[in-house]
């Protein structure tokens, strides 16, 4: 695993995250990673990747043909293609829980390799609506056992 770093645009959760020890910033994640060398993105997805809305939204615009390749595939679930970690972050009726959660974090740190930078935001918060502090405990307990 390489280094992790937090990229949200709300000062709550950066703030929350950046306590715990992690490099956070605040700001428009997509602007963000262009300055990271050898990013790898991590997606927040609901199960059949359909890329309807939030951040999965703005992923598909920013990168439609890896998008489009993971829509293919979906049944595969968890998935990495090019620098793009595909996970799931929220059920069928689109809300998050500390498992899934848990397992997409898990996946995205297991397949960054060491010179990567592993770009990471609020995963569930948003949409999904799993607490701030539900997520940075989830993530520190991944990165302690890594």
């Amino acid at each position: 695993m390489g280094k992790i770093i937090f990229i949200d645009n709300r000062k709550s959760i950066v703030d929350k995250v950046s306590a715990i020890g992690i490099t956070s910033i605040c700001g428009d994640y997509f602007q963000e990673i262009t300055k990271i060398p050898n990013h790898v993105i991590c997606s927040a997805s609901n199960p059949n990747f359909t890329f309807g809305g939030g951040f999965d939204l703005a992923l598909n615009e920013h990168f439609p043909l890896y998008c489009y390749e993971k829509k293919k595939r979906s049944y595969i679930g968890n998935e990495r293609i090019g620098n793009v970690c595909f996970v799931i972050t929220v059920d069928d009726r689109i809300n998050a829980n500390k498992e899934l959660v848990k397992e997409a974090l898990q996946f995205a740190t297991a397949n960054t390799l060491p010179y990567e930078t592993l770009c990471v935001m609020g995963l569930g918060t948003a949409i999904g609506r799993l607490s701030e502090v539900d997520f940075v405990e989830i993530l520190k307990e991944v990165l302690n056992n890594i």
